[in-house]
């Protein structure tokens, strides 16, 4: 694997050593630290899900309703502009 040298200040540096558990390299922790923002509401749900394992965080019922009744009007009567 390639690598790069980048230089941080001595207290990052000082942060980085606090954050390492053992045997964790500096890029491990940086990776498990700093991950790109999720782009969609599907990223966040999939990094969500990823971060709180086994936890159903939808009711998938109600999601499973949502999606059927997609593209129906709303009994709502509308807005007054």
């Amino acid at each position: 694997m390639a690598t790069t040298t980048i230089s941080v200040s001595n207290d990052a540096y000082q942060i980085l050593v606090k954050m390492r558990k053992k045997g964790q390299s500096f890029s491990d922790v940086i990776r498990e630290h700093l991950r790109p923002k999720p782009r969609t509401c599907g990223e966040l749900l999939d990094e969500l899900e990823q971060e709180f394992e086994g936890a159903q965080l939808l009711d998938l019922d109600r999601v499973q309703r949502l999606q059927a009744e997609r593209g129906r009007r709303s009994n709502r009567p509308p807005k007054n502009r």
